[in-house]
């Protein structure tokens, strides 16, 4: 746990407005929000999060997450609970996320693996062969995440980058785990969407470039 004022710290640019408080969770669905947790308001390919503030507060969270040009959309709340008021809510999710979970990739060697095709057999060759070299590494792809080899059931992602909460949970479970490096499948869609922003490479591959 952090409170507040040390992940709004994390992002550029950012406002807290109102008390500190401990920070339990960074979410950013409402339908997943707990008592003690930062809600994040972020917009999706179908639904803005903004439209979601009071059922998050409903649930119990401690501080809402909100976007400075959105203020007609939370300004009613102020006073109500501390506010933490970000230039882009969507590029602020992942430096919210890096630094609830104490910058996981600054302790890894985290190898990022993009391109058209390709992505996901080179990243589990990768962690194979790291892992036969002898060094312990993580693997996060578009169809789980493993340590070691082993599947983290709790994190399969399934088809898609995860949310950045997501990505810096798996990253901070390997480097709880002892492992010293990281292989980051790092999709188009999640480069795009600043998921991956705080992975930190240290290496980057290209499988292939097409249409």
């Amino acid at each position: 746990m952090l409170s507040l004022r040390e992940l709004v710290a994390a992002v550029p640019d950012a406002m807290l407005r109102g008390g500190d408080v401990t920070i339990k969770a960074v979410r950013y669905d409402s339908r997943q929000v707990q008592p003690g947790d930062l809600f994040v308001a972020i917009a999706g390919a179908r639904a803005d999060g903004h439209h979601y503030l009071r059922q998050a507060l409903s649930a119990g969270a401690a501080a809402l997450a909100v976007e400075a040009g959105r203020r007609d959309a939370w300004q009613e709340l102020e006073g109500r609970c501390p506010l933490a008021i970000l230039p882009d809510t969507r590029k602020g999710l992942s430096p919210l996320a890096a630094a609830f979970y104490a910058f996981p990739a600054r302790r890894l060697k985290v190898i990022g693996i993009t391109g058209t095709d390709g992505k996901t057999s080179l990243a589990h060759l990768t962690a194979h062969l790291l892992k036969t070299a002898g060094l312990q590494a993580g693997n996060i792809s578009t169809i789980g995440c493993e340590i070691a080899g082993i599947p983290l059931l709790e994190f399969d992602s399934r088809f898609t980058t995860p949310e950045a909460p997501e990505v810096h949970a798996m990253l901070a479970r390997m480097v709880e785990s002892g492992c010293s490096h990281a292989v980051v499948e790092s999709t188009s869609h999640g480069l795009a969407l600043h998921r991956l922003d705080d992975c930190e490479y240290d290496i980057a591959a290209v499988t292939n470039v097409g249409a």
